[in-house]
C-alpha cells in the first residue's frame, strides 16, 4: 500500500506531526510506500527537526513556503494523488480547505488533532495582548468558523481519526457520523525512551520544566508567576523554559518579541536568576528527567495537539505533569496520582500545585508512571488500528 501525507509544518516536534511521522516510518518498516508533503518550517524549528531526523527515516518534502503558496503550485500534490493509494491529511482546515475543490480516485482519510470548536469570547480574553504581538489569529478560525464548514471539510473523508475522548465528542456535535470516526490514542514512541526515568539532578532544588510555545493560550505568564509566588517560599527553587521558537520563517521577529516580553516578566517580579532559558534540544529526555515536575497551564485547548504530545512524553519518562483541567488533559490526568490538575488561569492553586510536588509524593511512583502511560498509549495497537483504517477505506475488490 502507499501512503501519501500532507499537512502544514510536519516536523519531529510539534505534538501534530511527530506521532504521524513515527508511524510513517514504522509503516515503511513494514513495507508499505511512504511519502509525506508539507510545508517549510522556520530556520530553528528546521535545525531541531535536523537534529532528530535519526529517529525517522521518512523524509519529507518541502516544496512549499506555505499552504497559500500551494494554492498556485500544486503540481507536488497532484503527483502525490497520483501515487498513493490512502491520501492521509493532517489538517481539516488548512489541507481540508485546500483541497476542498480537487476530484479524488483515492480515498481520504484526515487526522483532527486540535480542537474544532473554542468560544470567541474565551479567545478574546484569554489572548489579550497575544494577537497584535504574537501570531495568533490564524487560531481564530475555530472560534469563528461555523460547524457547517467543519461538516463540508469533513463530508468528503473516508475515515476520520482522532486521538482523544475530547475531539471525538466535538466532532459527533457537529454532525460527523460517528461510524466514520475512528479514535485512536496517540501512542509514545518506545525507542525515545529507552532508559527508565531517574532521579532529577537538581537535589534540594526543585526544578520545574515548560515545553514549548511562549504564549498566554499555553499559560506561559500564569506559570511565571505562580513560580514567583512559589520562589519567595523556596529561593532554591529553579524553573526551565525550553522555548520551542517560531512555527514558521514569518513568525520569528513576532518570537523574539515576545519571548523579550517574558524575559521582561521574569526580570520585574525579581526571579530572573532563577529561571533558566534553553531551546529545544535533541536530548529533550534528558533535560525532562532533570526536572521534579513539567508545568504545563494550558489557557485554552487551542493551538496544540490533543492530547499534548509534551504531557505523554513526560509521564513516558515517569514525570508527573501539572497542567488544568483544558480539553483532554482530565483524560491524561489523574490529579494526586500521575500528576495535579489546577483550573485554567488560577495561580494560587498553580502555585500550591508546584509546592505539593516540591514537598509531597503522588500515588504513582516514577516508574508507575510510566508503565501507566505505556500501557494506556500502546505503540504497536496504534500502528494496527490505522492500518485498519487504510484498509477500510481501500476500494473492494
Amino acid at each position: 500500500m502507499n501512503i501519501g501525507y500532507f499537512g502544514s509544518r510536519m516536523d519531529l516536534i510539534s505534538g501534530h506531526s511527530r506521532p504521524v511521522l513515527q508511524m510513517a516510518m514504522r509503516l515503511q518498516q513494514r513495507g508499505h510506500g511512504v511519502r509525506v508533503l508539507s510545508t517549510a518550517l522556520s530556520p530553528s524549528r528546521q535545525r531541531y527537526h535536523q537534529a532528530l531526523a535519526s529517529t525517522s527515516s521518512v523524509p519529507v518534502e518541502r516544496p512549499f513556503d506555505s499552504l497559500r503558496q500551494a494554492l498556485f503550485v500544486s503540481r507536488p500534490i497532484h503527483e502525490l494523488i497520483e501515487w498513493c493509494d490512502v491520501l492521509h491529511e493532517l489538517s481539516p482546515y488548512g489541507t481540508g480547505l485546500l483541497l476542498a475543490g480537487r476530484k479524488f480516485r483515492v480515498p481520504r482519510v484526515i487526522t483532527v488533532a486540535t480542537s474544532l470548536r473554542i468560544q470567541l469570547k474565551d479567545f478574546l480574553a484569554v489572548a489579550g495582548w497575544d494577537i497584535r504581538r504574537w501570531v495568533q489569529a490564524r487560531h481564530l478560525i475555530h472560534a469563528v468558523a461555523p460547524d457547517i464548514l467543519y461538516r463540508v471539510l469533513l463530508r468528503r473523508a473516508d475515515a476520520v481519526i482522532c486521538w482523544s475522548d475530547y475531539v471525538n465528542r466535538q466532532l459527533h456535535t457537529i454532525g460527523v457520523p460517528d461510524h466514520r470516526v475512528h479514535r485512536i490514542p496517540v501512542a509514545v514512541y518506545p525507542t525515545r525512551f529507552p532508559q527508565p526515568p531517574g532521579l532529577r539532578r537538581h537535589e534540594g532544588e526543585p526544578a520545574f520544566l515548560y515545553l514549548g510555545p511562549l504564549t498566554r493560550i499555553r499559560g506561559a505568564d500564569d506559570l511565571i508567576r505562580a513560580f514567583a509566588d512559589f520562589y519567595e517560599t523556596m529561593p532554591s527553587a529553579r524553573l526551565i523554559i525550553a522555548d520551542r521558537g517560531a512555527d514558521v520563517l514569518s513568525e520569528e521577529v513576532l518570537h523574539r518579541r515576545g519571548r523579550r516580553y517574558y524575559q521582561q516578566l521574569c526580570s520585574s517580579l525579581g526571579i530572573s536568576h532563577a529561571v533558566k532559558w534553553i531551546g529545544f534540544q535533541e536530548d529533550m529526555a534528558g533535560t525532562i528527567r532533570g526536572a521534579d515536575a513539567v508545568v504545563l497551564p494550558f489557557r485554552l485547548a487551542l493551538g496544540y495537539s490533543q492530547p499534548p504530545l509534551s504531557v505523554l512524553e513526560a509521564m513516558a519518562l515517569g514525570k508527573p505533569v501539572i497542567s488544568t483541567s483544558c480539553g483532554c488533559l482530565p483524560e491524561l490526568i489523574e490529579s494526586g496520582v500521575n500528576g495535579l490538575l489546577v483550573p485554567p488561569g488560577d495561580i494560587p492553586s498553580l502555585t500550591r500545585a508546584m509546592y505539593r510536588i516540591a514537598n509531597e509524593r503522588l500515588s504513582l511512583s516514577p516508574g508507575q508512571i510510566q508503565t501507566r502511560v505505556a500501557s494506556q498509549h500502546p505503540w504497536e495497537d496504534a500502528v494496527e488500528e490505522t492500518l485498519r483504517v487504510y484498509e477500510s477505506v481501500l476500494p473492494r475488490g
